[in-house]
């Protein structure tokens, strides 16, 4: 869509629409789609009512995934207003925990399948609730894995190796930090 331009003595007035000018010019009659020589007839006004339609350009070059074209007010240029642009840089994309990914590579490391046996001798429920919890962090709940965990973590199952190896692939997954911070046993 292309705004319109008013000209005022304060300076042009834009965006602007036909429906703002008939808000600001109620003693005006304005056509639905008002042609060339109505708004032509509008000059001849005291004061003179001056509307203009920007020429169109199109927005720069631009690479949609890291910039966005924004209409912006219109220039004139040699006596001709034109349509102008300017990029904007987009936010960075939000960082997506992969969870699932996290999970794999937990479940392939050694020494987390030997503190899981270790768990499964001392208290096969916990065992359980550590598989299941795994699980559910892959679906993004890991409440009942880090139950499961700090109660292991109690009960003297988990090394401290394990701990940070644990946090850094969970680091590296961009899970959240809070997540990565209750990994370890509370101080």
């Amino acid at each position: 869509m292309i705004y319109l331009i008013r000209i005022r003595e304060s300076g042009p007035q834009w965006p602007y629409s036909f429906q703002r000018l008939r808000i600001d010019e109620p003693q005006l009659s304005i056509s639905c789609d008002p042609h060339a020589g109505e708004i032509a007839s509008w000059l001849t006004l005291d004061p003179p009512i001056i509307i203009i339609e920007p020429q169109v350009t199109e927005p720069p070059e631009h690479d949609p995934a890291t910039h966005k074209a924004v209409e912006v007010m219109p220039v004139e240029i040699d006596g001709q207003w034109q349509q102008a642009w300017e990029l904007q840089e987009l936010p960075p994309p939000p960082i997506v925990p992969r969870w699932v990914d996290f999970s794999a590579v937990i479940m392939a490391l050694p020494a987390a399948n030997a503190m899981l046996g270790a768990v499964l001798q001392a208290a096969p429920g916990l065992y359980g609730g550590m598989v299941v919890g795994l699980q559910q962090a892959s679906e993004g709940d890991s409440r009942v894995f880090l139950n499961s965990w700090n109660a292991a973590l109690a009960l003297g199952l988990i090394s401290a190796e394990l701990i940070v190896a644990v946090q850094e692939i969970a680091a590296e997954y961009d899970l959240p930090e809070a997540f990565i911070e209750a990994l370890a046993p509370a101080a």
